[in-house]
């Protein structure tokens, strides 16, 4: 084995390097990466340049069956699209109205079945369109003097002394 010195690392004591002037091998290279670049950007364009009118020209050159095709297409993805923000609309204007609705109409699905949706622009104006609603249809906001007892008309949970249970009034008929 033969014992190579290890290369010395500059420590904090070591003075540091003097500027030195500038090197005309580092300058002529610059200078060449920066014409080059500059070529390659020319390039670059006229390829772009070329590209478009290669795609002009085979438009031109299609066929007129080849062009009514690509013009369906467009036309079918231009529908689909719309079709598809319309449902998103759509989805997003009931979710606001349902939210909008609750506690103010009595059964909140009923907004789906009365409120015009194609007059409203966006959820933020849900809130005046249920009270727009319920200016019009007040017997669908929630009532305060609904029954809120038995079937029988008693209130539920709460014993009175005259009540008398269905089994107590056949055995008083009955005589026993």
């Amino acid at each position: 084995m033969s014992a190579e010195p290890e290369p010395t690392e500059p420590t904090a004591t070591d003075p540091e390097p003097e500027p030195t002037e500038p090197d005309p091998v580092s300058e002529a290279v610059a200078k060449a990466t920066k014409k080059a670049n500059a070529e390659a950007a020319k390039w670059r364009k006229r390829a772009e340049e070329n590209a478009s009118k290669l795609e002009e020209a085979a438009k031109a050159n299609e066929s007129e069956q080849e062009r009514l095709l690509r013009e369906a297409r467009e036309q079918a993805r231009q529908e689909a699209t719309q079709e598809y923000e319309t449902k998103l609309r759509r989805t997003s204007l009931e979710a606001a109205a349902i939210r909008a609705s609750a506690g103010k109409l009595r059964n909140p699905d009923d907004v789906m079945v009365f409120l015009n949706f194609d007059d409203i622009d966006g959820p933020d104006e849900m809130p005046d369109a249920i009270d727009a609603l319920l200016a019009e249809r007040p017997y669908l906001a929630p009532d305060e003097k609904r029954p809120s007892g038995s079937a029988d008309a008693t209130s539920r949970g709460t014993a009175t002394g005259n009540h008398v249970s269905v089994g107590a009034a056949i055995k008083a008929l009955r005589g026993g």
